[in-house]
């Protein structure tokens, strides 16, 4: 419940990495951390689809971004 970033490349090239969960705490994630995780599929968030806007997410981070389902688990969802 702590966590506030994930460190540059820290998931890069995780080829098994299906699934993350994010807790609402975090605010950055630095870059390329998720880059080339090819069956990240779905990252859960625990905060809302609105605070998720507020995250920081650095260059090489699409998969993260973009391609995985966000599954929201705030109060607010």
């Amino acid at each position: 419940d702590s966590l506030v970033m994930i460190g540059e490349c820290a998931f890069q090239n995780c080829v098994m990495l299906a699934e993350t969960i994010v807790p609402r705490t975090l605010s950055k994630v630095g870059q390329d951390a998720f880059a080339f995780c090819a069956e990240l599929a779905v990252v859960t968030y625990y905060g809302t689809d609105v605070e998720v806007t507020h995250l920081e997410l650095a260059a090489g981070n699409k998969i993260f971004a973009e391609e995985a389902l966000v599954v929201y688990r705030g109060a607010d969802s």
